[in-house]
């Protein structure tokens, strides 16, 4: 029955996880799961301690952070906590856009100006600027990288050097993982 579908992805999780512990790895072990929200709601928390301790990377996907919150729960402040790497492929939900936006805070920028003019004396320049606030991501950049097959939004925390970007979400540009020919031939 569809009810008792998250039951046994629990159940193969820890299975999985056990597994992982008993034999001498070759290659790492990574779990992926998908709407994982649905799965999981009451024990993230354990399941990500239990993964990590046993040295299993856990890949978690959803649509929407939307999908976090719950009448019971919001598994927001445990997905902050624990997981290093976050990406967005898109953006659609406002909601989703302004926590992303409140994230990424604000930034000053510096606006100039240089005017030339001529006077009775000659030619007279000057020169202006100014500080203004703005969003460090804008609602736009997060919109276009959404409609863009090869950028996304990241945020990477607990980081070394240039990869942390102080743990502010950036938008990234990068390239499929293997070429076209290489996947025409795997599937």
């Amino acid at each position: 029955a569809a009810g008792s579908a998250p039951a046994i992805a629990r159940l193969f999780t820890y299975m999985l996880m056990t597994a992982s512990t008993q034999t001498d790895r070759q290659c790492p072990v990574y779990l992926v799961i998908d709407e994982f929200q649905r799965m999981v709601a009451q024990n993230l928390e354990y399941l990500l301690q239990l993964a990590r301790s046993m040295g299993v990377g856990v890949i978690l996907s959803n649509q929407s952070m939307a999908d976090l919150k719950s009448d019971r729960r919001d598994l927001t402040p445990i997905i902050e906590a624990n997981c290093r790497f976050r990406q967005w492929f898109d953006v659609p939900s406002s909601v989703d856009r302004a926590l992303l936006k409140d994230v990424a805070g604000e930034t000053i920028e510096e606006l100039g100006g240089w005017s030339v003019g001529n006077s009775a004396n000659g030619t007279t320049s000057s020169q202006s600027g100014s500080e203004v606030i703005l969003p460090r991501l804008s609602t736009n950049e997060m919109l276009e990288a959404g409609g863009h097959p090869k950028k996304s939004i990241i945020r990477l925390s607990r980081g070394d050097g240039y990869s942390q970007h102080a743990g502010l979400p950036i938008v990234i540009r990068s390239g499929f993982h293997i070429s076209a020919s290489e996947y025409e031939r795997r599937k």
